[in-house]
């Protein structure tokens, strides 16, 4: 067995502005810190204008990642996970970050779970995080991948 560490060099992190945003963008941050990587922030808006959408995902680079992560934020327009697995090709990601909402039952068949999807057609490893709901979110202190 090697003791060789995984680097990233490319994060993606999608969000779709849920109360799960900031839990997943720092969580993203952490592992991009520690790999000196480059995160990719995407929104993907599945019709209609992207204007504020840009405006809105800027607003969320500023404030969970200011001037100190390398990053470029993205807005697509489409279906969620195709958009997903096709920014993460395009930009050759070594891992994406994504918050899950966790639905089951009719909501998860009506709804649908871009998460689920993305983590079984994805050809790199993606990382759920699923906030706790009414608690404060706790992000550890390390991630071991």
């Amino acid at each position: 067995m090697s003791n060789t560490l995984i680097r990233f060099r490319t994060v993606l992190c999608p969000v779709d502005f849920s109360p799960n945003t900031q839990l997943t963008v720092e969580t993203a941050r952490r592992i991009v810190d520690q790999n000196e990587a480059t995160m990719v922030l995407l929104h993907v808006v599945e019709s209609g204008p992207v204007r504020g959408a840009e405006k809105r995902l800027a607003g969320v680079a500023k404030e969970f990642l200011g001037d100190k992560i390398t990053h470029r934020i993205e807005v697509a327009t489409g279906k969620p996970a195709v958009e997903i697995l096709r920014v993460a090709q395009r930009d050759s990601a070594d891992l994406i970050v994504m918050a899950t909402h966790g639905r089951t039952g009719v909501d998860h068949l009506i709804l649908g779970s871009v998460a689920e999807r993305v983590v079984r057609e994805s050809p790199v490893p993606v990382l759920t995080v699923r906030g706790a709901p009414g608690k404060h979110a706790h992000i550890p202190e390390s991630v071991l991948l």
